[in-house]
């Protein structure tokens, strides 16, 4: 028995008639009683009183199984909406994932941008630590993310917006300001991550874009430095303007927010720099849909206008 044999015997039920369910179901006459002997057969009893005439009604095993059938039927129908809905917002939808900040940045350029030239979108942000969107993207949860990172996939596709350097935010009062260097075609003074042996490091969460180019920097060169973890990123610069321990920073280019104080922010030095960028990354072969080109048209769009600004 399926699901089509339990509609057509409700239907068979509340026409009283295998004739008249035949033209409502638009179903052979033949095809309703083989059904109804299928499900006689496999329950090994009778459904209906054949009556005289072409009219039919229910015996007492009928009636079981009427008041079994309605509300099977009901939920089924409810799930049967539920998978449509699903499909077609799977077709529609746009998931993507970031960073918390950076997913406040770039969240109202993104909803404007769809609600004016794209409504036929709905955009779902979501919002993680970058390993764990990383793996959502992997199993299919999410359909694209934004993050910075280093550490390159042959399974994704990477759409690279621009480039990061590494800084460090350094606590007011540190000894190692006066080891600082100017260099030529740098802006910021330039320190080497040894003249920060001893500092207090308040760092994100491991799982955090943040925290991995650290772990790479402290890999690579052998370093140790003492670590305080703090998830809000307004914590750690508080920590930092009040000379309790220094911050490491991915920054685009040299372009360095307002909120941060200019006169705490120190270059690594060009040998120590670890290579890395902010990237639209999917799965490979998303990159031709279109909701992949609509999410990377409004980001490069805000790029361009943020570039603009700092000229």
């Amino acid at each position: 028995m399926n699901f089509r044999d339990v509609e057509y015997i409700v239907k068979i039920a509340e026409c009283g008639s295998i004739n008249k369910a035949a033209r409502e179901l638009y179903v052979a006459q033949p095809s309703l009683s083989k059904c109804i002997k299928k499900v006689e057969d496999e329950y090994d009893i009778q459904l209906f009183y054949r009556n005289p005439g072409s009219s039919i009604s229910l015996t007492v095993a009928g009636q079981a199984f009427l008041d079994m059938a309605k509300p099977v039927l009901q939920l089924y129908r409810h799930f049967d909406d539920q998978i449509k809905e699903i499909k077609k917002r799977g077709r529609s939808r746009i998931v993507l994932g970031t960073a918390a900040q950076r997913g406040y940045d770039i969240s109202s350029v993104l909803f404007k941008k769809l609600y004016l030239e794209y409504d036929e979108y709905l955009l779902e942000l979501r919002t993680d630590k970058s390993l764990e969107l990383e793996k959502g993207l992997l199993n299919g949860d999410l359909d694209m993310i934004l993050i910075t990172t280093g550490n390159f996939r042959d399974e994704l596709y990477y759409e690279r917006l621009y480039d990061t350097n590494q800084f460090v935010y350094l606590r007011r009062g540190s000894p190692a300001a006066a080891k600082a260097i100017h260099m030529d075609g740098i802006r910021w003074p330039v320190i080497r991550l040894e003249d920060l042996e001893g500092e207090l490091i308040v760092a994100n969460a491991r799982g955090s874009a943040n925290r991995e180019f650290m772990d790479e920097m402290m890999e690579r060169y052998g370093l140790d430095f003492e670590i305080v973890e703090r998830g809000n990123n307004g914590e750690r610069m508080a920590m930092v303007e009040s000379g309790r321990a220094s911050y490491f920073l991915n920054i685009k280019g040299d372009r360095l927010s307002e909120k941060y104080n200019q006169e705490l922010m120190y270059y690594i030095h060009p040998d120590q720099q670890i290579s890395g960028a902010s990237c639209l990354i999917c799965r490979k072969g998303f990159e031709h849909d279109e909701r992949f080109k609509i999410v990377w048209e409004a980001l490069k769009e805000l790029e361009d206008n943020n570039m603009t600004k700092y000229r």
